[in-house]
């Protein structure tokens, strides 16, 4: 009698759908995800605390150590601190894949929005001519990729698209509608929109469906670093982007620790709050591991954003040829990974004399730290039931 008391209670409390004035009481909604839907006790309390359960602190020790090997590792690059140089707006560039810099804007934003679970293809000149040869030779604007089977076409150039196959025609065709209805200069024309400014062109690009923060610093340093976009305002506000081998390599060296002790399984977070929670924190830990190396380097930044840190914490946290894989850590195995060694010689110009350029950084309680996955399906969104039970998730 108890075990069916206590399961009718559990099945109410986090399935049973209420109507909205049932919940209201207990907080207002999330203002910047609308689409966590308070639709059951569970979930409204969840928004309520999960930051506070879930969250991270950082630890200044380790953010001093990655620092200061971070210094050893670019001391020899000078012109990692060069400005790129801003590409004529109508000339083809061979480093944009044969496009010219305000066709690539659009590509790349519509390109950045199929980033789910897996690495898209490269832009380059075949990538470029399988769009043009979809599109009658031509690169598609803003208004011919308003509509669904524009942007049906434009995905089949892709490749690599999985099961949300509707999720991400709508978000090229929905942000082609915004760009043409909203911005009269396109994709190109945001920065200058916003003066040059990188805080409110971030503002801008996280309006548009599927691109939060980390898409929106990843567009941002790609427009910088390519030439696309030149920036007169707050250069520095690029963050690096916690894409999952980044934030492996921000738990194992230490600088962010969750609340919990551990992460959760990722399926207990459907709503994505331990995930997002992970993003920010990546990025501040970073942003304070920039800010001591300065601090350390006699006021001088050794790269002039966090973000310039990017490539080299996202090969070291590469499964494939990196020192950080998921179940196999070169400081462990004491080998010096031939790729990532060839790469960090050739790029910046350091010699690895160890197995992993952060010896000595990491704790052994933290090598075994995995990062968490963001859930794709929204799974959550269909197991909720009426009062009289039933329904949920067909097939699982």
């Amino acid at each position: 009698m108890f075990l069916r008391r206590y399961l009718s209670l559990l099945n109410a409390f986090l399935y049973e759908r209420r109507s909205p004035g049932e919940i209201d009481d207990l907080a207002e909604p999330n203002e910047q995800h609308p689409e966590w839907r308070r639709i059951t006790p569970f979930l409204a309390i969840w928004d309520d605390y999960a930051g506070r359960v879930l969250g991270f602190s950082f630890d200044d020790e380790q953010v001093e150590k990655l620092a200061r090997a971070l210094l050893r590792i670019y001391q020899n690059c000078p012109d990692i601190t060069a400005k790129p140089e801003l590409l004529a707006h109508d000339e083809e560039a061979s480093t944009l894949g044969g496009l010219r810099p305000k066709e690539f804007a659009l590509i790349r934003l519509m390109h950045a929005l199929q980033d789910f679970s897996e690495l898209q293809a490269d832009i380059n000149a075949q990538f470029v001519g399988a769009v043009r040869a979809a599109f009658g030779g031509r690169i598609p604007d803003e208004t011919q990729l308003s509509n669904e089977e524009s942007a049906r076409r434009l995905l089949s150039t892709f490749g690599g698209a999985d099961r949300n196959v509707q999720e991400r025609l709508r978000y090229i065709f929905s942000s082609a509608r915004m760009l043409s209805q909203l911005h009269p200069g396109g994709a190109y024309g945001l920065a200058e929109e916003a003066n040059g400014d990188v805080h409110a062109i971030f503002n801008t690009l996280i309006t548009f469906p599927g691109l939060k923060r980390k898409k929106a610093n990843m567009l941002l340093r790609d427009y910088y670093e390519l030439g696309v976009w030149s920036y007169r305002q707050n250069l520095d506000a690029l963050n690096i982007i916690p894409d999952n081998r980044v934030m492996r390599v921000a738990l194992r060296t230490g600088i962010i620790h969750p609340a919990l002790g551990k992460l959760l399984n990722s399926l207990l977070d459907e709503f994505d709050f331990q995930y997002v929670l992970a993003t920010t924190a990546t990025e501040e830990g970073f942003r304070r591991v920039w800010e001591r190396t300065k601090d350390i380097n006699s006021g001088i930044h050794i790269v002039p954003y966090p973000a310039k840190f990017d490539e080299l914490i996202f090969k070291l946290g590469d499964g494939r040829s990196g020192c950080c894989k998921p179940n196999s850590l070169a400081c462990q195995r004491g080998k010096v990974p031939p790729g990532f060694c060839a790469w960090m010689k050739d790029t910046l110009g350091f010699r690895m004399t160890e197995p992993c350029p952060f010896q000595g950084v990491c704790k052994d309680a933290d090598k075994s730290i995995q990062a968490p996955f963001a859930i794709q399906n929204r799974t959550w969104m269909k197991i909720f039931t009426g009062k009289g039970g039933g329904g949920g998730l067909r097939g699982v």
